[in-house]
């Protein structure tokens, strides 16, 4: 991940200086017999930029004949999962995208066929299932959702993606650390790689309503943030003040502000990450163990944020899980709420919002503790490889070179004009996106382990005021351990 950031930081500085000499350009007159003359800097620059490029180490002889190349993935309104883009409409990022297509297609003497798309993620399980089951080779690769494939790689559906050729899972475009970690044995059934947006989509941040900050006179999150003094003391203190009756019926509702807004089912896991706590960790024997039990800092995260949400009552408690919940609770578009839970994909939503907001990571537990921590969460799709595929020599070089010109051309896009430009109300936020994606938190059971930790322990106490985390974590052992024996038994 650190070797993707610092690729990510050289490709922003060559890109915002190409977008500075096209603004330096425009309505300028240039006499035709002149020769463009190039600074000793700008020299400079393109020399380094030529020397730090890695090629992709795909030979350059590679010809498939026009093998036609298929998808399947599955509808979802909560991040980037369809891989072929066959027309250009002028947002950046679906541009960005259309052309590592076509890079693709030219360089392997390939055609994408458009993606098969299932209704949703487990129906996309059910279609390859089926297809693997009948020996058909349908289907070339898949996005499937993360957590749905991890929970059935013992079926025999993927194919170990170590029998690829050309694969090679330990450059900066594969997230080696997150494939160490998901593929228990030594079969890499699953991978995540730059071809994988979700990971970046589904990482959770703070928002907050500038409006409402300086109606309040609070402090500035992005000082605090950059002094390393946003911790969850001082955010809580905010949402207790700006949580008001302003209706004055005595009763909190709807028509009233509120401190945070946010689904039931990803705050308090949020700020468990943001205090930089995993609910299982990886045993010396590589094992992944429920060890939130042992933890007593996540007691402590429990305990803050319980207070907070419920006893203080910052939080709006009839908001539901869905990914979407901002339109029918629409709080912090509607000035009515100062935090908001929210992805880095959903600020694609708020284009329209019409008072300015700043985003920063879920805050630290104390002032004490190093760097902050941004969440991940279950949502993101993973790359498997149907068990019954015949052409692995294709899908290898393919599943490569998606990835490299993903890691090449599209994020660097992602982030500095979709995200950083397109969607952020000011530099500071520009700043953040990097801060948070640096302070990534990768947990096992907010990710492949969803459904019985995060899901099964956390979300239910949560979201009906229940506080007996230990009693709960010691009923639920079982089930965890059992969704890990699954998994190992890959």
């Amino acid at each position: 991940m650190k070797k993707q950031i610092s690729f990510l930081i050289l490709s922003s500085m060559i890109l915002s200086s190409v977008m500075m000499s096209c603004g330096d350009n425009a309505g300028s007159s240039t006499d035709m017999n002149d020769e463009p003359q190039n600074t000793a800097a700008e020299t400079s620059a393109e020399t380094e930029a030529a020397e730090t490029e890695i090629p992709s180490g795909l030979p350059d002889d590679l010809d498939f004949g026009g093998y036609n190349f298929r998808w399947l993935t599955s509808a979802t309104n909560s991040n980037n999962t369809i891989t072929v883009y066959n027309e250009q409409t002028g947002d950046v990022l679906n541009d960005v995208m259309y052309e590592r297509t076509k890079k693709v297609e030219e360089e392997l003497n390939v055609v994408f066929s458009d993606d098969v798309v299932s209704a949703d993620a487990w129906t996309a399980i059910s279609d390859i299932r089926k297809s693997v089951q009948a020996g058909d080779d349908d289907f070339d690769a898949s996005m499937q959702l993360g957590r749905g494939a991890w929970t059935i790689t013992g079926d025999g559906l993927f194919l170990d993606m170590k029998e690829l050729p050309y694969l090679s899972g330990d450059k900066p475009w594969w997230f080696s650390d997150i494939n160490s970690q998901v593929n228990l044995t030594d079969h890499d059934y699953i991978m995540f790689g730059s071809l994988n947006l979700g990971i970046y989509d589904m990482t959770c941040v703070v928002l907050f309503n500038k409006k409402l900050l300086e109606a309040n006179g609070f402090e500035n999150p992005y000082r605090l943030t950059d002094d390393g003094l946003w911790s969850f003391d001082r955010m809580a203190a905010m949402a207790r003040a700006a949580t008001v009756d302003t209706n004055g019926d005595g009763t909190m509702g709807k028509e009233d502000n509120w401190g945070f807004t946010g689904r039931y089912n990803s705050m308090l896991p949020g700020f468990i990450a943001g205090a930089r706590q995993k609910t299982v960790e990886i045993n010396a024997d590589g094992i992944p163990e429920l060890t939130a039990g042992s933890n007593q800092r996540i007691f402590e995260v429990f305990d803050k944020v319980m207070t907070l949400f419920w006893d203080d009552g910052v939080w709006y408690s009839k908001t539901n899980s869905a990914n979407d919940y901002y339109l029918t609770d629409p709080f912090f578009e509607n000035d009515q709420a100062l935090f908001a839970d929210r992805t880095l994909y959903s600020i694609f939503h708020l284009r329209d919002m019409e008072t300015d907001f700043g985003m920063v990571p879920y805050p630290k537990y104390d002032d004490a503790q190093e760097g902050y921590g941004s969440m991940t969460v279950a949502g993101s799709r993973t790359t498997v490889v149907p068990a019954t595929v015949k052409n692995k020599e294709v899908v290898g070089a393919v599943l490569e070179a998606l990835n490299y010109y993903s890691w090449k051309d599209v994020i660097p896009v992602y982030f500095e004009v979709a995200l950083k430009q397109k969607y952020s109300r000011d530099n500071e936020t520009a700043k953040m996106f990097d801060l948070i994606i640096d302070s990534m938190v990768y947990d096992l059971g907010e990710t492949m382990l969803c459904d019985t930790v995060k899901d099964g322990i956390f979300v239910p106490l949560f979201q009906n005021n229940k506080r007996d985390l230990a009693s709960k974590i010691e009923k639920e052992i079982k089930k965890v351990n059992k969704a890990i024996e699954a998994a190992l038994n890959s």
